[in-house]
């Protein structure tokens, strides 16, 4: 039986803003290949109306300052199935919605809410496909609310007909822009999505040793419109997953994660660049120097700065805490030497492993 893992948040006040940082209990287990717990990727955290939302499995906590511990649960469990577990916020409009994953056929949904509180389904059946089993990511682009979807079989190669995405302008009406993979059904996910100068971009979970993560990329979103800007993990197949993206100063940074199924270690989750979407670089690899920060798990903007979080772990010797590293705008963010640790050890737990991180300004 796997040892379930635990979200804890911790919070840092500075000035009016805060950095919200999503702290994970790392396991007694390796990240292991996609599909089996625990995921690579951490809680989600959205920031709404002034509020902070954050994902502890199947429920969903509000940042509240009139309660104690100052987070309040506003939805039930699993929206109702424990098997649900809510993988995504995201705003459209007025209306707040979350991704849900559950490893059975159908298994993804998409709920929304007007108020934080009272929640309905928009969408409950993996949008009619079998094994789309749940909502990896949601993002708005051009007044339309997009989703990335995790296609999962539980045997070997762990993906039917591959990821994909949807829209929705209206949040319950969803048209599919792209099945199948983007043609390659070991695209197993739709990962990650982001905006970069007018483009919608989305990067892929890769299902097999072959091939490592690809980025792809449109101006309109619209089906046939995507075309392909990174291939290969950038060169290394181990490169399994972009798990986040974010602008700053003018560039597009994407974080990988980075796991070798043939020695069932990483090489370290790397940092890419680019200013255009088409020419990209390099600017970290190996974990930050330690090969054991297997992904680079958030990137966030926070006072000028750029924040990177790193889970790791060691499939001999156990975790030794996650890491936070962070480039100021004053440099180009383009190499290693820009870039300093600020959070080593976990937060002086080793089990911590660091996944999420948002600016919230109260």
């Amino acid at each position: 039986m796997k040892t379930k893992l635990f979200f804890t948040v911790v919070l840092v006040l500075v000035l009016t803003t805060w950095l919200v940082w999503a702290v994970k209990a790392q396991g007694p287990e390796p990240p292991g290949p996609r599909g089996v717990p625990p995921l690579p990727e951490g809680p989600p955290l959205v920031v709404d109306g002034g509020t902070t939302n954050v994902v502890k499995y199947d429920n969903i906590q509000k940042f509240a300052s009139d309660v104690s511990p100052l987070w309040k649960q506003v939805n039930i469990n699993g929206f109702g199935d424990s098997n649900n577990q809510v993988s995504v916020l995201a705003s459209l409009g007025s209306q707040l919605y979350a991704g849900t994953y559950k490893f059975a056929d159908h298994g993804a949904q998409i709920w929304r809410t007007a108020d934080g509180l009272d929640w309905t389904p928009v969408m409950t059946n993996g949008f009619g496909v079998y094994y789309n089993v749940g909502i990896d990511h949601l993002v708005e682009f051009n007044g339309q609310l997009y989703a990335g979807v995790w296609n999962s079989t539980p045997n070997p190669p762990y993906t039917d007909t591959g990821g994909e995405i949807w829209r929705s302008s209206d949040g319950t009406t969803w048209e599919s822009v792209m099945q199948g993979g983007f043609g390659d059904r070991y695209n197993g996910e739709v990962i990650r999505l982001g905006v970069f100068n007018n483009q919608i971009y989305a990067a892929t979970w890769s299902y097999t040793s072959t091939h490592g993560a690809e980025i792809w990329r449109s101006s309109t979103g619209d089906s046939g419109s995507w075309s392909r800007v990174v291939s290969n993990g950038l060169g290394d197949p181990t490169n399994l997953a972009g798990l986040t993206m974010e602008e700053f100063n003018g560039a597009f940074y994407v974080g990988t994660y980075n796991w070798d199924e043939s020695t069932n270690q990483s090489n370290g989750g790397e940092v890419w660049r680019t200013t255009d979407g088409l020419t990209w670089s390099t600017v970290i690899t190996g974990g930050f120097g330690d090969v054991d920060n297997y992904a680079v798990s958030a990137l966030e903007v926070f006072s000028n700065s750029l924040y990177a979080a790193l889970p790791n772990y060691n499939p001999s010797t156990g975790p030794h805490g996650g890491e936070i590293w962070r480039c100021s705008a004053t440099s180009n963010c383009d190499e290693a030497t820009d870039w300093e640790r600020v959070v080593d050890g976990g937060f002086g737990d080793i089990n911590n492993s660091i996944r999420g991180l948002i600016t919230f300004e109260n």
